[in-house]
């Protein structure tokens, strides 16, 4: 016999990664030393290869990194969107003397 048949989607949130048109978006953690000085990190995109990514010296807490072609594909062309990093900086716990010693010299430069 003929009918309707209904199908229901439903799409639960990814707990990394969040759509943003065809580029993924994905926080992470950096110490703002880091931000400071510059540093490659390892980040873990969603098809589960890791990627190494340089944070330049002196880059701005909140800003965002750019892997090309490693977010989700295009429907009705070829490529695909990108993978956005999201920096959150964070003060380390713990800072040596010679460390803030060295941020005051700065400070006052």
């Amino acid at each position: 016999p003929n009918g309707i048949l209904l199908v229901e989607f439903r799409i639960h949130p990814h707990n990394v990664f969040h759509r943003v048109g065809q580029d993924l978006q994905a926080y992470h953690r950096i110490s703002v030393l880091d931000l400071i000085i510059g540093t490659e990190i390892d980040f873990k995109c969603i098809d589960g290869k890791t990627y190494k990514v340089k944070v330049p010296a002196g880059t701005q807490p909140d800003a965002t990194l750019r892997i090309n072609g490693r977010g989700l594909p295009f429907n009705d062309q070829q490529g695909y969107g990108d993978q956005l990093i999201l920096l959150k900086s964070y003060l380390p716990d713990i800072i040596d003397k010679r460390i803030s010693d060295s941020i005051l010299q700065s400070r006052t430069r």
